[in-house]
C-alpha cells in the first residue's frame, strides 16, 4: 500500500477581503519527497507556505499537516548576540527541554552538518553557505522532520549556491527529511525535486505538475542531461 501524503491540501481558497490569492488548489507531498513550487512573484507561493506551517487558515478547502513542521526563510533570523550553539537550540529551550540533553544534541549535529568547533563563535563570524546551515538545523530541531524552505539559497552567490545545493539532498537522505521548497530559480528546482508545481498567477493554482523520474539516483547527472534544458524551456514557457 502506498504510503500515505504527509501534507495533503484539497480545493483550498484563500481571500483577503474581496481579494483572492488562491483558489481551488490542490496538492500533495509524500513522506521522504522533495517537491518544489516555481512561480512568478505574487503568485500565491508564500501563502501556501503561511498556510501549511499553520500561520494562516484558509478561507475555505481542507489542509492535513503535521502540527511541528519548520519554516526555513531566505534571511538567515540568526540572533547575532547569541552563539551558534545558542542559536540551535533556541526552539528546544522555547519548548522547556531539558538544556544539557538539547545541547548534546545540537554538538553531535553541528558535527554532522560540518561545523564542529564553530559552537562558541557568533554569526558575524561565518560565511553566508555557514549561517544557512546553522539556519537549516535550528530549523530542524523544530520540526518532525518536515520542513518548508522558502528561497534558502536566494541570496548566496552561485558557487556556494551550487555546493549548498548539493549538501541538502546529502542531509535529506542521511535525515530522511520530506522537503516542501520554493524557488524562483526553475533549474535548481529541476536538479532538487522529486516533482514541481508550477505557480500560475491568473489561475491563483498550479497550471502544472511536473514529476522527474530521470536520474533520481543521481541528481548531479540531471545538470547535464538534455531532457532538464527541455523541462526548463517549458516551464519558462508557462510562467
Amino acid at each position: 500500500m502506498a504510503a500515505a501524503p504527509i501534507i495533503e491540501l484539497q480545493h483550498i481558497k484563500k481571500a483577503y477581503g474581496e481579494k483572492t490569492v488562491l483558489n481551488d488548489l490542490s496538492m500533495t507531498v509524500y513522506p521522504n519527497e522533495f517537491v518544489s513550487i516555481v512561480g512568478a512573484s505574487g503568485s500565491g507561493k508564500s501563502t501556501i507556505f503561511n498556510l501549511v506551517s499553520h500561520l494562516q487558515e484558509p478561507s475555505g478547502g481542507e489542509l492535513s499537516v503535521p502540527e511541528r513542521i519548520g519554516y526555513m526563510q531566505q534571511k538567515d533570523l540568526l540572533l547575532p548576540w547569541k552563539t551558534i550553539l545558542d542559536n540551535v537550540v533556541l526552539p528546544l529551550d522555547l519548548q522547556r527541554k531539558n538544556k544539557k540533553v538539547s545541547r548534546e544534541e545540537a554538538r553531535r549535529l553541528l558535527d554532522k552538518i560540518g561545523l564542529a568547533g564553530y559552537e562558541d563563535k557568533y554569526p558575524s563570524e561565518l560565511s553566508g553557505g555557514m549561517k544557512q546551515r546553522v539556519n537549516f538545523l535550528r530549523t530542524f530541531l523544530a520540526s518532525d522532520k518536515v520542513l518548508l524552505l522558502d528561497e534558502p539559497f536566494g541570496a548566496l552567490d552561485s558557487l556556494t549556491k551550487s555546493l549548498m545545493q548539493k549538501w541538502l539532498l546529502d542531509i535529506k537522505e542521511e535525515f530522511q527529511l520530506t522537503i516542501l521548497f520554493i524557488t524562483h530559480d526553475i533549474e535548481e528546482a529541476l536538479f532538487l525535486s522529486d516533482r514541481i508545481y508550477v505557480m500560475s498567477s491568473e489561475l491563483k493554482n498550479f497550471k502544472e505538475e511536473i514529476v522527474l523520474d530521470f536520474h533520481n539516483d543521481e541528481k548531479l547527472a540531471r545538470l547535464r542531461s538534455e531532457k532538464l534544458l527541455h523541462l526548463k524551456e517549458e516551464i519558462l514557457a508557462q510562467l
